[in-house]
C-alpha cells in the first residue's frame, strides 16, 4: 500500500524558519493544505521530526501493526512512531504548530535557532538546521540504511538541494536578480555579492526574485532589509518578489520592505513610484 494516497498532494520543497520562543515552527501554506487539520507529528528513526495527513499516519500505523510478531509484540518502528506522536493544529493567523517538547529535544530544536521544513511527497519532515546540514554530508553506507528504512514504510529517498544561483536580468530600465536553488550560508553570501554587483549598476530599480529559491532564512532576509536600506538611502527603489508560502516570514523580518507576490504586481508598482504616485495595491494573501 502507497503512503500517498490516490487524490492526496504531492508535497515538495524545502524552507527554513526561526523557531519562535513558544517552541512553534511554521508551515509553509501548500504544506498546510495538504497535511490538513488535524495533522500528525511524531519522530523518525534519524534526529527529525515527521508530520503526516491523518489518512496517510493512518495507513502507516497499519503497515506497522501487521509488522508485529506472533505473540502481538509492538515492533521498533512502532513505538518509535506511535508512542512520540501527537496531533497537531496550525494558528490560523500564524501559520506556526507548537512542537510537544519531547519531540522538540528528539530533533534538537531550540528556540531563536532555525528549523528547516522540508515535503517529502507524503509528508514533511522537521530538521534542526544543524542536522539538515549534517545529513548532508551523510556518507554513502549511512544514507544507504537510511534509506532502506524509507523504502520498507514506502517512503520517499532522502533527497539532496538543488546549490543556490543567482542571475541579473535588465527589464524596462530595472535589474532584476533573479534567483534559484537552496539558500544556506553561502547562499546568503552569494546573494550579498550579487546585489553589491547590483548596488554599481546604473539602474535606479532593484527586484530580487525569489520564487525560484528555497531555504529563505533569517539571515537571507537580514541581507535583503539592509540592502532595501542602502538603496533606499541612494534614492533608488528596491523591492522583493517571493511565493506567498514564504510571505508570513517575510511579512514579520521586512516590514518595511515592498514585498509582491507576482512579477507583474512588482513592475507596476515601481512605475507608480516613479511617477511619484502612491504605489498600486500590493498582491498580498492573507
Amino acid at each position: 500500500m502507497d503512503v500517498l494516497s490516490q487524490g492526496e498532494p504531492m508535497l515538495t520543497g524545502s524552507h527554513i524558519y526561526t523557531v519562535d520562543p513558544k517552541g512553534r515552527v511554521m508551515l509553509p501554506r501548500a504544506f498546510r493544505d495538504g497535511l490538513g487539520q488535524p495533522f500528525i507529528v511524531t519522530r523518525a528513526p534519524g534526529p527529525y521530526l515527521v508530520l503526516f495527513s491523518r489518512s496517510a499516519w493512518e495507513q502507516i500505523i497499519q503497515r506497522l501493526r501487521r509488522g508485529q510478531d506472533e505473540e502481538g509484540e509492538p515492533s521498533v518502528l512502532l513505538r518509535t512512531y506511535l508512542g512520540c506522536a501527537s496531533e497537531c493544529h496550525t494558528d490560523a493567523s500564524t501559520g506556526r504548530f507548537l512542537v510537544p517538547p519531547a519531540l522538540r529535544e528528539h530533533a534538537g530544536l531550540r528556540p531563536g535557532r532555525e528549523a528547516v521544513v522540508s515535503g517529502m511527497g507524503s509528508l514533511v519532515e522537521v530538521w534542526s538546521k544543524a542536522q539538515w546540514d549534517e545529513a548532508l554530508k551523510t556518507s554513502a553506507e549511512s544514507l544507504q540504511e537510511v534509506t532502506e528504512v524509507h523504502l520498507d514504510l514506502e517512503l520517499p529517498e532522502p533527497r539532496v538541494l538543488p546549490r543556490f544561483d543567482a542571475e541579473a536580468k535588465p527589464l524596462l530600465g530595472i535589474q532584476i536578480l533573479e534567483t534559484r536553488g537552496h539558500f544556506n550560508l553561502q547562499g546568503a553570501f552569494d546573494l550579498r555579492a550579487r546585489l553589491t554587483e547590483a548596488e554599481e549598476a546604473s539602474s535606479s530599480t532593484v527586484m530580487v526574485d525569489l520564487r525560484r529559491a528555497t531555504g529563505i532564512s533569517t539571515l537571507t532576509l537580514q541581507v535583503l532589509l539592509a540592502y532595501h536600506r542602502r538603496f533606499r538611502d541612494l534614492g533608488r527603489l528596491f523591492a522583493v518578489v517571493l511565493r506567498p508560502d514564504d510571505e508570513l516570514l517575510a511579512r514579520e523580518r521586512l516590514p518595511e520592505v515592498p514585498v509582491f507576490c507576482s512579477l507583474e504586481a512588482a513592475l507596476w508598482w515601481a512605475e507608480a513610484e516613479t511617477r511619484n504616485q502612491p504605489p498600486l495595491r500590493r498582491l498580498r494573501r492573507a
